[in-house]
């Protein structure tokens, strides 16, 4: 069975890039174009991952990871942050918040697969998962 994936982002350059890039590898993936739009398919589907960008209108990601972690139908989807805001403090603070992974934009398809693939498997250890 197929993996269903839950993309968050406002760029529709990248979202059209990961919904090409995923869909080629076998998954489903579903996009949202803010904070406050993830949050509404969250609770409405159930997802296997949530790829999320950090810097949005309406909610942010720093909002979207602070309110899935404090809602337990939310709480054990696994999230890999994908931004071009590469400063340590920000990629620490995605950890803190539950994030498993940190893929810097632009990323090639070949390391957003290598990304979604460890942590699908659960292989990836929440404290070693940022991606330059």
């Amino acid at each position: 069975m197929s993996k269903k994936i839950l993309c968050i982002e406002d760029s529709i350059t990248t979202q059209k890039i990961i919904l090409h890039t995923l869909s080629q590898a076998g998954y489903f993936v579903d996009l949202a174009n803010n904070g406050v739009e993830g949050i509404e398919e969250l609770a409405k589907d159930s997802y296997d991952l949530l790829l999320l960008d950090l810097i949005m209108p309406k909610m942010n990601g720093f909002h979207v990871l602070r309110e899935i972690s404090r809602v337990a139908q939310f709480s054990n989807i696994p999230v890999i942050v994908i931004s071009s805001d590469k400063r340590q403090q920000c990629i620490d603070e995605v950890m803190r918040l539950g994030a498993r992974k940190f893929i810097c934009k632009p990323f090639k398809a070949e390391e957003l697969l290598e990304a979604v693939s460890e942590v699908l498997k659960n292989k990836l250890c929440p404290d070693n998962g940022m991606t330059a």
